[in-house]
């Protein structure tokens, strides 16, 4: 091989961090897997009768450009010329929820943060789910916002005679401390929930949260529909919608919901979705799926029902869904990994591709092929800039062992059946996975449930899902319930990415937090502070924690923050309001290399900073 191509397979390596080592490859891995490596004789006519839309490619750079002008109107009238090429839209107007209304924040139990210590608990008592028989229901989520905010939706329960609610929350400073920003409750049981967050502009105070939800009679969620909530969470009151998008028919139930947006490419308009199943109040037969999506932040919506979806007594269960940019154009797709049941001894994993724009027509990757049970995917794709091609992750358990498929190559080529659980045990019961934007290491975070209780996260690339770090049994404070799916998520702290977790406890009751690397904890020593003052840090140098000290004297917004050598920042210790006192921050560097480091503080006019130095 030639110098020119050794230094060009270097380079390539370096801008898209992956390494040639494949460490989660195992003997039943498969690689170069098409789309239709899996495909059954019962499958082949829908893939030989399928549609595909035929939009002039003119009207998508138009749409583009539109929207990237921040040009609302002008993007609404190219989308209603796409809509025209679309087939089964149903306009949604925005219809109201009964039963249901806006209420406060929650009041905040005391918490103790600690990767790997203590885990933080976010809500005590019931989560929803907990009078259900058949489990599974996704009443937690966790997203990272635009604004380097975490924000968290939990559904609770208590009795079929009370009220039940969706609490909102959110973290400023990593997870290290939460604070309600806002809830509903209503007398129907909330059976699933899911956010997405996205920002209106590039003004952090635009920051809205769209809840998909889907509630109904009883602990099961009988007669469940489907309805979204939205709010800015500057204020829990201020400039809140409800909206009704779809009630079943009589005997069914919708389920499943999973939020979507295109956030991450636009601002003022941003168009936001959700995709949810349709079943029997038993729960044991499939009836449709559904994809709704919005151009106008939840006012209305345009919903179709889905082709090629299986139904009756089997069909297609937990849809995950998410948008995936196109490559080198920019007609969007929303892809829903699926649990496809053939029988009682054969689930697949499916993925549909279906046009954003909403249309009846799918594409679907028939990826698994073994008659075995593939059980519950949860699907994330990695939004990075168009031109380059998406990286999708799938997870799930096959035949109780916790493993994933991927696509480095936008959905061509597949991956099969890469070890999530590097050991291979065969008690794995429920995983979960997403990711973030950055081209640095750690992009994608993945846990995973066994059957002994164990919660296990993972942080790194496909093919290598330990490159960030491997973190096993982080539930110390409670044994993980076993019918609500625990979820994670990639913050920022600097330039740096962690992994956040959310899980709840058996019961299910109790909704749990915990993090990588956060900040070991922030003292208030209590007394007067008479200045406002930066400390030397102690020990200094250190391997790998120390301890900061500051005073603020009176109630101010305070940001503390580490640099390295360069100037670039590589961990955000505080971000948040703080009141008047004399505080202390421990700070763990086990992540960083050696070398001297930075730390600054921002209080109202005062800033200060300080020089120490890590030695390993």
């Amino acid at each position: 091989m030639g110098k020119k191509v050794l230094l060009s397979v270097f380079l390539l390596l370096i801008f898209t961090g992956f390494t040639l080592s494949q460490t989660d490859n195992g003997p039943q891995t498969r690689t170069n897997v098409t789309r239709l490596s899996g495909i059954t004789d019962a499958e082949k006519p829908y893939e030989q009768s399928r549609v595909t839309n035929t939009v002039p490619q003119e009207l998508f750079n138009m749409l583009d450009l539109a929207r990237r002008n921040n040009n609302e109107a002008e993007a609404l009238k190219i989308q209603n010329q796409i809509d025209k090429y679309s087939t089964g839209q149903v306009r949604i107007p925005n219809l109201p929820v009964f039963n249901t209304t806006v209420a406060p924040p929650p009041v905040n139990p005391p918490f103790n943060p600690d990767w790997m210590g203590t885990d933080i608990l976010i809500r005590g008592g019931k989560i929803a789910g907990y009078y259900s028989s058949n489990g599974n229901r996704r009443t937690i989520d966790i997203k990272a916002g635009k604004d380097g905010v975490l924000y968290m939706a939990v559904a609770t329960d208590s009795t079929t005679a009370e009220l039940k609610y969706i609490f909102f929350y959110r973290s400023t400073n990593s997870g290290l401390t939460w604070t309600g920003v806002g809830g509903i409750q209503g007398t129907n049981t909330y059976s699933s929930v899911s956010i997405s967050v996205d920002r209106k502009g590039s003004v952090n105070d635009s920051i809205r949260i769209s809840c998909y939800y889907t509630a109904g009679t009883g602990g099961d969620g009988a007669d469940a529909g489907a309805y979204l909530f939205s709010f800015r969470p500057r204020a829990w009151n201020d400039d809140y919608r409800f909206s009704t998008l779809a009630t079943p028919t009589a005997g069914r139930k919708f389920g499943y919901v999973s939020a979507c947006s295109d956030g991450a490419y636009y601002d003022a308009a941003t168009y936001i979705g959700c995709v949810f199943g349709e079943y029997s109040n038993s729960g044991d037969s499939c009836a449709s799926m559904r994809f709704f999506r919005t151009l106008d932040w939840g006012l209305t919506h345009t919903g179709v029902t889905l082709n090629g979806v299986y139904t009756g007594n089997w069909g297609d269960f937990y849809p995950s869904a998410c948008l995936k940019r196109s490559q080198n154009v920019y007609n969007d797709s929303l892809y829903i990994a699926v649990e496809r049941r053939f029988s009682a001894t054969s689930y697949g994993v499916r993925l549909f591709a279906t046009p954003w724009t909403p249309s009846v027509n799918t594409t679907i990757n028939y990826l698994t092929t073994d008659v075995i049970l593939y059980r519950r995917p949860i699907l994330t794709i990695r939004q990075t800039a168009y031109q380059l091609p998406r990286q999708i992750l799938i997870t799930y358990t096959k035949n109780n062992i916790c493993m994933y498929s991927y696509s480095l190559t936008d959905g061509a080529s597949w991956t099969l059946d890469s070890y999530l659980d590097p050991n291979g045990s065969t008690n794995g019961f429920m995983t979960s996975c997403a990711s973030d934007s950055l081209t640095s290491t750690g992009c994608f975070v993945s846990i995973y449930r066994t059957s002994t209780d164990s919660l296990t996260v993972r942080r790194g690339f496909p093919g290598n899902m330990s490159s960030g770090t491997i973190q096993y049994k982080i539930n110390s404070a409670s044994v993980v319930s076993g019918t609500v799916p625990p979820v994670c998520a990639i913050y920022r702290s600097g330039t740096l990415q962690k992994a956040a977790v959310s899980y709840a406890g058996t019961g299910p009751s109790d909704c749990w937090f915990d993090a990588e690397n956060l900040p070991t904890g922030i003292g208030n020593q209590n007394g007067i502070a008479n200045e406002y003052s930066l400390m030397q840090n102690y020990p200094n140098p250190f391997n790998p924690t120390t301890t900061i000290k500051f005073s603020i004297m009176k109630p101010e917004f305070v940001k503390l923050a580490v640099y390295d050598i360069t100037g670039k920042e590589v961990s955000v210790l505080v971000s948040t309001q703080m009141t008047a006192g004399n505080y202390t921050v421990d700070f763990d560097a086990s992540k960083l290399s050696s070398g001297i480091y930075f730390y600054k503080i921002f209080a109202g006019d005062f800033t200060g900073v300080k020089k120490m130095m890590l030695i390993k």
